[in-house]
């Protein structure tokens, strides 16, 4: 196990050693700047390994990590917004079950119709106060239903 141990590290030290780039810099005859990883052979080149940094290293996990940390939801945030999901919900069938009544309340209003107060006694109704009381009606569910 320790030889394992040892034969690992030094892969990996070799691995460290050889990921080291360098890049060299140099002017050519026309004035030209050109960069490379390998040295020209012919041309006096400067190598600017020291004075540069890594730039070509992948950090979009870690920012998505740190992204996701923002935008993540708490425990308690999940609940309230269940909540308010199952109030939405719960709202929007009562009003269904409204526009429901209402639609079949215009679809009696519309036809022969008598009204009976709350003593159970029938009311005469002209035909023109059924109309009114039916647009009311229509304009309430306009203004209310899908």
């Amino acid at each position: 196990m320790k030889n394992c141990s040892r034969i690992l590290l030094i892969c990996f030290s070799f691995f460290a050693y050889f990921s080291h780039a360098e890049v060299y810099r140099w002017i050519d005859e026309d004035g030209n700047v050109h960069f490379s990883d390998k040295k020209p052979e012919q041309i006096d080149a400067e190598d600017i390994s020291e004075r540069i940094s890594n730039t070509n290293i992948d950090e979009s996990s870690e920012a998505m990590r740190r992204l996701d940390q923002v935008l993540s939801e708490t425990v308690g945030e999940k609940q309230v917004r269940d909540k308010e999901l199952i109030n939405d919900r719960k709202a929007q069938e009562h009003l269904e079950r409204v526009c429901a009544k209402a639609r079949e309340d215009l679809r009696i209003l519309r036809g022969r119709v008598v009204f009976i107060d709350e003593n159970g006694v029938s009311q005469s109704v002209s035909e023109s106060q059924r109309e009114v009381e039916a647009k009311k009606l229509e304009s309430e569910i306009q203004n209310r239903c899908k």
